[in-house]
């Protein structure tokens, strides 16, 4: 699975469970399990911008996230954008 295709603004917390979780989570889960659990009912915008660089090699990394969150009744939307 490319863990990349998940956006970071949407993951509000990952859980890892080291021993294996077989009888809840399949026999593929023998050596433990990853979880992400993302953001739910989020209301808001929050954005972040990072720029990095290292000293000796020339490695300039720019990221930026977008969350944006609104509710209404029984209507809840969530939207990130990732770059």
């Amino acid at each position: 699975f490319d863990l990349n295709s998940i956006p970071v603004a949407a993951i509000e917390s990952i859980e890892v469970l080291k021993d294996g979780a077989s009888a809840i989570y399949g026999s593929d889960a023998v050596a433990g399990v990853v979880n992400f659990n993302l953001k739910k009912n989020y209301t808001g915008l929050t954005t972040e911008v990072s720029i990095g660089n290292t000293v000796d090699t020339d490695s300039f990394e720019r990221t930026a996230f977008m969350i944006f969150g609104a509710q209404k009744d029984n209507l809840s939307v969530v939207t990130t954008l990732d770059y």
